[in-house]
């Protein structure tokens, strides 16, 4: 786990546990069965009173109360996953608590009928039934039972095995319910992305990914009063300024000859296939920007319906955003749109 090339220097980003889930707290919802989960598909409660009760009545077997705790601590990993986007599953797949109550099951139910513990057989069973039953992608199942492997092992049984490269998450050499609990209550409510296989800097993209999320619900909660008044107007009349005001300063298209000396210097040079391309493009865009503004103008006059897609627009260059249907005609950038 951890991984990337010792000479990386990781980004140590503040941290605040109130913008996200924590693995210690999905790891002690299944653990005591505490019912909801507090975001959709992350509960890890098994029903009736839980994992509580069964751990209660398989006291006195080791092994099955240490291959638990590790197929409950791999169930949080792959839920917490998640939130790290692209860099944890290229598919976000919902897993819930019937995943792992089938899996509990199975668990008990070979641990009874074998003498040696079938660990192919549970992780063929886990990984690729029952929770890879919802994987589509062939990374994502290479990676699932990869992940999987660090929990179905022999190694599993023994004191303090390591669950990460730190040593901060560990297979507790305790004999009860409480001693579980007590031990994941300690563990640190911002999780390390070591934990989950990834290098440090994950955290980057995926704080990165809350704080535009977080913006994104502020800008949305903003009034926006369709009547004038105040000291900018009212919102169709923004509108309606910054739409005539982008219309006015669209370029004209540019037209692509072999023999236009402006464009083509040298018309048996190869790049001119890669500019006709770009110019291509770039047009596509300008009609692209100059089709939806006159529409849009139209609609704050009341000459057409204003549609959801205008409607979009108009909140999008209200915020100072570049619209969705420009942006899937242009250039990537970061850049607002009054730049």
């Amino acid at each position: 786990s951890g991984g990337g090339d010792d000479d990386s220097r990781p980004v140590t980003p503040n941290k605040s546990p109130a913008m996200r889930g924590s693995l210690r707290t999905t790891v002690l919802k299944g653990s005591e069965g505490s019912g909801p989960p507090s975001r959709p598909g992350t509960g890890t409660g098994t029903g009736s009173g839980g994992l509580s009760s069964l751990l209660r009545r398989q006291r006195g077997l080791s092994a099955f109360r240490r291959l638990l705790f590790g197929l409950c601590f791999f169930h949080a990993v792959i839920q917490e996953r998640r939130k790290f986007g692209p860099l944890g599953w290229n598919i976000p797949y919902e897993y819930t608590s019937g995943d792992l109550a089938i899996c509990v099951r199975q668990l008990k139910m070979l641990l009874d009928e074998h003498e040696e513990v079938p660990y192919k057989v549970l992780r063929f069973l886990t990984g690729h039934i029952n929770y890879g039953g919802r994987v589509t992608d062939e990374w994502d199942r290479r990676t699932l039972m990869n992940l999987l492997s660090n929990y179905y092992t022999p190694a599993m049984l023994e004191d303090n095995y390591k669950l990460s490269s730190s040593g901060i998450y560990y297979s507790p050499p305790v004999d009860s319910l409480k001693g579980y609990l007590s031990y994941l209550r300690s563990l640190p409510v911002n999780d390390e992305p070591e934990v989950f296989g990834l290098h440090e800097n994950a955290n980057l993209s995926f704080l990165q990914a809350e704080a535009s999320s977080m913006f994104e619900s502020m800008l949305s909660l903003q009034p926006r009063l369709d009547s004038s008044g105040g000291m900018g107007g009212g919102r169709d009349q923004v509108v309606n300024e910054i739409a005539n005001g982008i219309l006015q300063r669209i370029p004209e298209r540019l037209s692509f000859e072999p023999n236009n000396p402006r464009l083509v210097r040298d018309p048996k040079e190869s790049m001119n296939t890669v500019l006709g391309q770009e110019i291509i493009r770039y047009n596509r865009l300008l009609k692209v920007i100059s089709a939806t503004i006159k529409e849009l103008l139209k609609a704050l006059k009341g000459l057409m319906v204003m549609s959801l897609d205008l409607e979009n627009m108009a909140n999008s260059l209200y915020d100072n955003q570049v619209p969705l249907a420009w942006q899937a005609k242009a250039y990537p950038s970061l850049m607002p749109l009054n730049h």
